[in-house]
């Protein structure tokens, strides 16, 4: 019977036992391995292991079996996704007692080097802790983020809010390959908000606890979210909530954020910055007049703290929201000149001279 002969130098039977083969084959491997070894120190780099199919574990597994040489064998795998697939073989090496190194996100310091050694330039250190705090430090958005800047000339602040559409692709993809239970969850997520409650979670989503939890479970090993508190979900990093958010057509935001809406004003009445986001963008005119109602109150509770500049956000979310409710003529444009003169005073405690002066000059035409 006819022989193949691999690279490797094993041979492989066409139609032999496939067991006997592959092991065979992992023989010759760990044999040619060695070999290259001893002639000269060797050093075998894995990257993405937890993308790894069956095979190329069981050849990880062999490499780091190999002894007596000098080979130096390195796996990276992204952190929380060491899942049952990739577990046997996580033990296996563990036995080993491999060394093991947890990458973090770069530092400020660091992102500066990146950024200037991409860029050609120096960059306003305002706009690296922006890049540093957007992007986690992970070094591939870093730099994605970098070449924009490179690309937007002077414009820096445009090129850091932008998220590079190489963000984009991988973000994408990694969203695409989760099951669409997981997806939507994920989706729900970006409208709530940077960071949210399991709670809110699993009652605008619809489904049971327990598969919420398994859910997020699963998107928190796959890297997209994070658990910054018990209970407590995030992205890991903003770019990823922005690109998500992003990708949503205006129509499933506007349903997401009335789902949500309806959920805090349930769950958490209290958190009436949030339910004045949620309900005035969910763009429905039934939920505009609490909108405006919660917007107002908000916007109250600022004043109070001395937060001039979040209660003028917040008022213009009520100008927003008014503009949906069904009335008259006549009741829209009293309503829009009382909504403009709280605005007004609210840039004037703010300082915002020339804002003021623009409102001031919106309200007799009632807009």
């Amino acid at each position: 019977m006819s022989t193949l002969i691999d690279p490797l130098g094993a041979t492989v039977p066409p139609h032999g036992d496939a067991t006997a083969g592959r092991f065979r084959l992992h023989t010759a491997f760990a044999r040619w391995l060695a070999s290259a070894a001893a002639r000269c120190p060797l050093a075998v780099i894995i990257d993405d292991v937890h993308e790894a199919d069956e095979e190329t574990l069981a050849l990880l597994g062999r490499a780091a079996g190999v002894q007596g040489v000098p080979l130096l064998v390195v796996a990276a795998y992204r952190q929380g996704q060491a899942d049952s697939r990739l577990a046997p073989t996580m033990a296996a090496l563990a036995r080993r007692d491999p060394f093991r190194v947890v990458l973090t996100g770069l530092d400020v310091t660091e992102v500066r080097t990146l950024v200037r050694s991409l860029c050609g330039r120096e960059v306003d250190a305002e706009v690296v802790a922006v890049l540093a705090e957007r992007t986690g430090g992970n070094p591939f958005f870093v730099g994605e983020s970098a070449r924009l800047l490179t690309a937007g000339g002077d414009d820096a602040a445009q090129a850091v809010a932008r998220v590079p559409d190489g963000i984009r692709d991988v973000v994408r993809q990694r969203l695409a390959r989760l099951p669409q239970e997981a997806a939507d969850v994920v989706r729900l997520a970006a409208v709530a908000g940077s960071e949210t409650h399991v709670a809110v979670l699993r009652e605008a989503s619809g489904l049971s606890p327990t598969a919420v939890v398994g859910t997020l479970e699963l998107c928190i090993a796959d890297g997209l979210l994070t658990e910054r508190a018990p209970g407590h979900v995030s992205f890991t990093h903003p770019l990823l909530r922005d690109t998500v958010y992003g990708d949503l057509t205006g129509l499933r935001r506007g349903l997401l954020h009335g789902r949500l809406a309806d959920t805090l004003a349930s769950l958490r009445p209290d958190d009436l910055p949030a339910l004045a986001v949620h309900f005035t963008r969910s763009g429905d005119p039934a939920k505009a007049r609490q909108a405006v109602a919660f917007a107002l109150r908000a916007a109250e509770l600022a004043e109070h703290r001395y937060a001039h500049d979040v209660s003028v956000d917040l008022l213009h979310q009520a100008l927003d929201a008014a503009e949906l409710i069904p009335a008259r003529a006549d009741e829209r444009a009293e309503r829009a000149v009382g909504l403009l003169g709280a605005l007004l005073r609210a840039h004037v405690r703010a300082g915002s001279g020339d804002a003021a002066i623009v409102t001031r000059h919106r309200a007799p035409r009632g807009r």
